[in-house]
Formats: C-alpha cells, sequence, structure tokens
C-alpha cells in the first residue's frame, strides 16, 4: 500500500537518515517540486534532503496525518531540530525549532514518481 510506503520514506530517510536508500522509493524518472527547486532525478533529490538534514540538526519528522485518495497520498508532517546552517535564504538561529508541511506523492506502480512539497517555513524565522 502506498502509506506505508510513505510511512518507511519519512522514516528512513528523514528520521534515520539513510539518504543512501534513497534510489528503492523512487521511480526511475521522478519529478520533485520543492521550496528548493524542482528535480529531475534521485541524486539531485538525495541532495536536497541532506541539505535539510545538514541545516535541521537532529532533524526529526512525526507524521501527523496521512491519507490516500484519487492517486495521491497526502503526507501532513511536522519536523524538529535545531536549526544550523542557513537554508532557502533563511537565516539559522542555532535555536531549536518545530515546522510542520505538507507533502503530495503521486506514484508509478510502488514507486514515487512525483511529489509536491509545502513547507510553513516561517516558523524557522525566529
Amino acid at each position: 500500500m502506498s502509506k506505508d510506503i510513505i510511512l518507511k520514506y519519512e522514516d528512513l530517510i528523514w528520521n534515520q537518515k539513510k539518504t543512501d536508500h534513497m534510489a528503492q522509493f523512487f521511480s526511475s524518472d521522478p519529478k520533485i517540486h520543492s521550496p528548493l527547486g524542482d528535480y529531475k532525478s534521485v541524486e539531485e533529490i538525495k541532495q536536497i534532503v541532506e541539505k535539510w538534514i545538514e541545516a535541521i540538526d537532529n532533524l526529526k519528522v512525526r507524521n501527523i496525518s496521512l491519507t490516500q485518495e484519487e492517486g495521491l497520498v497526502t503526507s501532513h508532517w511536522e519536523a524538529t531540530g535545531v536549526f544550523k546552517k542557513n537554508i532557502n535564504g533563511i537565516k539559522a538561529s542555532n535555536k531549536p525549532v518545530k515546522y510542520r508541511g505538507v507533502t503530495l506523492y503521486r506514484f508509478k506502480g510502488d514507486r514515487i514518481n512525483e511529489y509536491w512539497a509545502y513547507i510553513d517555513s516561517s516558523s524557522l524565522k525566529n
């Protein structure tokens, strides 16, 4: 089930920081739309995830809700950590942060083929 794949992805990649496992979750031709730009390869996606992991020390993602409807899985999540490095034009505060976002995933078979990430980055601006 697609929702189970997203739960595993969020835990393995974001919480356990095992970005070398990224390819197991994505199709061969993914399209990713994020606040940092649009990307079209697993390697580019991996680099973006690693930028967030580097910027937010001890980053942890907690799923608030997960729905699946009309071919899309929607994850409403919350992230916490310590904002250590500037990202997306936002100056690091070196303080604990908590921010939320929503990611919409479209699948091709059992792999993520496209996703759109929306982040409430206003809570990073302390």
